[in-house]
Order: C-alpha cells, then structure tokens, then sequence
C-alpha cells in the first residue's frame, strides 16, 4: 500500500496495489477537483 498525495488538497488517498481502484481513484480525482473548481468561483465571486 502506499500513500498519494492528492495535488491542491490536503487529502491523503491510500491506495492499495489493485487494478480496480485506478478507476475509483480517477472518479475521486474528477470530484475533487470540481469541488476546487466550485470554491474557486465563490472565492472569486466574494472577491469582487
């Protein structure tokens, strides 16, 4: 097993040596990124 570091959170993912949770990991990658995505525009939206 080992630790991965998701890039732009503090999630760490602990991903286990099997095939199948490269899918699942990629679907968890797309929502955690539109989650950033949607902060984002809030933040930008408080900015102005």
């Amino acid at each position: 097993m080992k630790k991965q570091l998701i890039p732009g959170t503090k999630i760490v993912k602990v991903i286990a040596g099997k095939d199948n949770n490269g899918e699942k990991l990629r679907k968890d990658l797309e929502k955690i990124g539109k989650i950033e995505l949607l902060g984002k525009s809030i933040k930008n939206i408080f900015s102005i």
